[in-house]
Parts: C-alpha cells; sequence; structure tokens
C-alpha cells in the first residue's frame, strides 16, 4: 500500500523492517537519511522492536517532528540525539505498520517468550501518528458489482467462479 502512495507521489521509500534484533543505530541511520533528504520512511512491523530500539525511535522521531514544527513557522535544523544538526527537508515522512497478531517478534520458545520481547509502544509515540485500519477486500463482492456493471444476469455465479480463478 504504502509503496504504491509513495510511488504516486513521486516519493522515495526507504522500507526498514523491525525485529527484536534491530539495532538502535540503523533506526537512526534510516531517520536521518530520510530527514535530509526529504524522503519517507517506513518502518515495517515497528511493535517487534525491542525497548531499547522503541526509546531511540521515539526520542529521534520526536526531535525531527519538533524541527518541522519549527520550520513551517521560520525554519530551523534538529539537533538530533547523537549530537548531529541537520536540515530537516519538508517532504520527510515517516509511516510505521504495526501487527498486533503477528508472531515474528524473533527469539525461540513459547509463545510467551515470544512476546517478552516485543516493546510497548509509548503513548507519547502513539499520538505522533494516525492509525489507519486496513483489512483485505472481499474479491466476490467485487467482482459482483464489475458483473452487474456489465450486465451479467448471473452475477452471483459468475462472480463466484471468477473469484476461484484470481485466488
Amino acid at each position: 500500500f504504502f509503496q504504491g502512495l509513495a510511488q504516486y507521489l513521486g516519493r522515495f521509500l526507504c522500507t526498514l523492517y523491525c525485529s527484536s534484533h534491530t539495532e538502535p543505530i540503523s533506526i537512526s541511520s534510516t531517520l536521518h537519511g530520510c530527514a535530509l533528504d526529504g524522503s519517507w520512511a517506513l518502518l515495517d512491523e515497528v511493535q517487534s522492536l525491542g525497548s531499547l530500539c522503541m526509546s531511540w525511535f521515539n526520542e529521534y522521531s520526536n526531535t525531527i517532528y519538533q524541527a518541522l514544527r519549527k520550520k513551517a513557522t521560520g525554519g530551523s535544523t534538529a539537533q538530533l540525539p547523537d549530537g548531529k544538526e541537520i536540515s530537516v527537508n519538508q517532504n520527510f515522512n515517516v509511516l510505521l505498520t504495526m501487527n498486533p497478531f503477528s508472531s515474528s517478534s524473533g527469539g525461540g520458545g513459547d509463545e510467551h517468550n515470544k512476546s517478552s520481547h516485543r516493546a510497548i509502544i509509548p503513548v507519547q509515540l502513539k499520538s505522533m501518528y494516525r492509525v489507519v485500519a486496513l483489512m483485505e477486500p472481499d474479491l466476490e463482492l467485487i467482482l459482483r458489482a464489475k458483473c452487474i456493471q456489465c450486465g451479467i444476469k448471473a452475477s452471483n455465479i459468475v462472480a463466484a467462479r471468477l473469484k476461484t480463478l484470481f485466488e
């Protein structure tokens, strides 16, 4: 979804696949580079980050977004937590994906051990982003509507048969 949207709007999308093994330096360098360039950063499965990475991401993104707010009112640079000072491009954006049902947090063992690797997403971080819920479309309903649009009389039967072709 995000790849198509970025391509449609002419933005470069840098995707970072998060896990319990993700290092804080990879998050900081991704955000640093995207903020300088004005690209979009996509952190996929952000709920599987460890608590250290989550706090690092929270601090970095908060600093960059504060600089963006200041830039809208007159322009300024961001003083990043690691001491670097950068000029943030107005086109910069961070997108997060979260899957609460995912069990791919790394680490072996039972479900209890897997969930212990995950960091709880801070309320401050949640308040910085808008929540959008996506669901899988009902292909048969869409095909039935297309069949009715084309004037097919037995649209229910044709849609069910077309669905089996597409699956």
